[in-house]
Formats: structure tokens, sequence, C-alpha cells
């Protein structure tokens, strides 16, 4: 699978001291691809990529089947939130070179 309709976020960690470190946040409308989100923090000075993938849960609301869910954003915002969440986590683990998160909308 290269293409998915989820939330994706990208740690790459161990970076070389030459390394500057990025952050790339994304909102889109269109078909997230892993692929895309690795190649941009794939470094050949970190030893690992950490991936998640969020998915829709096959689940009952009231009775009924939930076949998918739609998502809305105001972007300044949302990208504000993103923002915050790479602080979060490169002052949890300080030894993370790049985040990259990616956002489907709609």
């Amino acid at each position: 699978m290269n293409e998915y309709e989820v939330c994706v976020c990208v740690v790459s960690s161990q970076m070389a001291e030459s390394e500057e470190r990025r952050d790339v946040l994304k909102l889109s409308r269109d078909w997230l691809s892993v692929q895309e989100v690795v190649d941009t923090v794939s470094s050949a000075s970190c030893g690992a990529i950490s991936v998640f993938i969020g998915t829709t849960r096959e689940d009952e609301v009231d009775g009924r089947k939930v076949i998918g869910l739609e998502y809305e954003a105001y972007e300044p915002m949302a990208q504000s939130e993103f923002r915050k969440l790479c602080d979060d986590i490169r002052e949890r683990w300080p030894t993370v070179t790049h985040v990259c998160v990616h956002h489907r909308l709609g």
C-alpha cells in the first residue's frame, strides 16, 4: 500500500552533527503517501524511522455502522497544533532529527 486516507506521523532519530533538524507539516485533501513521508525524513545518519498510521475502526454508534470519517480543519490552528506536537516530541526525545506530519482533510 502506498497511499492512505489517514494521518501519518514519521519521526527519525540520531542525527549527525552536520545535519539540521527539520519539521515538515502538511494538510492535504489528496491521498497521503507513506513513501513521500519516509523520503522526507530519511537520513544516512538515522538508524530508524517510526511511522504512525491512523485508520477508521469498524464500530457502531447508536446501532449504525461507522463507514468513514470526514475531517475539517481551521488550517492556521491545525498548523499551530502540529508545531506544538513537534515541540513536545523534541522535548521528550531530544535526539529526534526530523518530524513529518501529514494529515488528510475531507
